[in-house]
């Protein structure tokens, strides 16, 4: 009886589950209540704010804070009461990942209109980058002595121990294909959130990261307005999608997740808020939690 190849298949099959069991990833919990000494770990919380189709993020790990995005120019109504209340009127970082209305504009005003402080901007975009609402924005920058950075493709950079990492296709042809995709890491949690990343911009990620865009939980790109390139869930595969939208505008890209069994969320029914200690992720949605005295315009 020969022995070693049977030897040799138990020992591939121990490998092969020692990767799997090390490549797993972190659990989601949906609506469940948080162990007790939650609030005393190290946390990763991520704030998407309740709207249709704008699209307004709030990071925050190890006392700092980072802005991803305010929606449009009136939207900065409904955030400003929310962050003075919870004391975020310091903002770290002011990130913004393409020059439209429903990503910039509330940033723009947020600075112009408001008291909040913010160390600086970060833009995968070049200060001079010709649309009318980013030289706007530089202007406003300027004026407030708020220091520009421009981000990279693949630049790292930290937020608290979140590790981020911008991806970003060069050339690309418009705001949307050039949308920055912001890639965070906490501990053995993911997450990915690819801005308003079309086709074009998505078949790239594809092809220049391949597995490394797997993650526990998906932003799902542009609002989940059209339909996502057909090999992008099987690649990613999250364990939660969420949507910067309401449901009748998602019914194609909302085929596509539950062909893959994966669950979905969106942020018209509430706020999203999402916290990890880099081991679990624990999600809730809450109503109606900002005052709407500035409604979020129709388009």
């Amino acid at each position: 009886m020969k022995t070693r190849p049977i030897l040799r298949a138990l020992l591939a099959a121990l490998l092969v589950c020692i990767l799997l069991c090390s490549a797993a990833s972190s659990e989601i919990h949906v609506g469940e209540e948080k162990p007790a000494d939650w609030d005393q770990r190290d946390l990763l919380k991520i704030t998407f704010f309740e709207e249709v189709t704008d699209e307004a993020i709030l990071i925050e790990c190890g006392g700092k804070v980072m802005m991803d995005d305010a929606g449009h120019g009136p939207y900065w109504q409904r955030l400003w009461p929310y962050l003075e209340e919870h004391g975020l009127t310091h903002i770290d970082i002011m990130y913004n990942s393409h020059p439209h209305y429903d990503h910039l504009e509330g940033e723009i005003y947020l600075v112009m209109l408001t008291d909040i402080q913010v160390d600086g901007f970060y833009s995968p975009f070049p200060e001079d980058y010709p649309h009318r609402l980013q030289k706007k924005a530089v202007k406003t920058l300027k004026e407030h002595n708020i220091p520009y950075h421009q981000l990279m493709p693949d630049e790292p950079f930290k937020l608290g121990n979140a590790e981020i990492v911008m991806y970003y296709w060069p050339d690309g042809q418009d705001p949307n294909t050039l949308s920055g995709t912001l890639y965070i890491t906490f501990g053995d949690a993911t997450i990915m959130i690819p801005s308003d990343l079309t086709g074009p911009g998505q078949k790239y990620l594809l092809e220049t990261y391949g597995s490394k865009l797997k993650c526990d939980i998906l932003k799902i790109p542009h609002h989940g307005l059209g339909r996502l390139v057909t090999e992008f869930l099987p690649e990613v595969q999250p364990q939660l999608a969420i949507y910067t939208n309401y449901t009748k505008s998602t019914e194609v890209c909302d085929r596509q997740l539950k062909k893959y069994d994966i669950p979905f969320m969106h942020t018209s029914a509430g706020t999203i808020y999402v916290e990890t200690d880099g081991s679990d992720w624990y999600v809730e949605q809450i109503p109606h939690l900002l005052d709407k005295k500035a409604p979020i315009p129709k388009r």
